[in-house]
């Protein structure tokens, strides 16, 4: 049980380092990083950024940020919906999350949404800005 154990760490391990070491490329708003796909979907008022995985406490965290297409400052209207997509393309989860400025006079936001599934079913996360009109 402990080699198990031992083995399930290593590999989880080292699918983190390939994710820090490949770095991100950008194809037509999906990043490439190690076995998991990032999918940024934009709305018309704002843009999903800087994207990545990252482990906390031996749990895979997604974080980013959403920028406003526009200089305009102040709130960000609409929401984020975070999937996770299996190699079949089926959506095997989906959220709502929330995002918070850096201060009130701020254009951009930050989120954080921690992946608590089996990650060899996921392909691919997607994030998706949603105006509050696309409800």
């Amino acid at each position: 049980m402990l080699l198990t154990t031992l083995k399930n760490i290593a590999v989880f391990t080292g699918i983190i380092a390939a994710l820090f070491i490949s770095g991100c490329s950008t194809d037509n708003g999906i990043i490439k990083e190690g076995p998991i796909n990032l999918q940024r979907i934009n709305s018309d008022t704002a843009q999903v950024t800087n994207t990545f995985l990252e482990t906390i406490k031996s749990t895979l965290v997604l974080r980013g940020e959403l920028k406003r297409r526009t200089q305009q400052r102040g709130a960000i209207p609409g929401h984020l919906k975070v999937e996770l997509i299996d190699h079949n393309g089926k959506i095997i989860k989906e959220d709502q999350i929330n995002y918070m400025r850096n201060n009130s006079k701020s254009s951009n936001a930050k989120f954080s949404y921690p992946i608590q599934h089996d990650l060899s079913f996921i392909s691919t996360v997607r994030i998706t800005h949603h105006d509050d009109h696309q409800l």
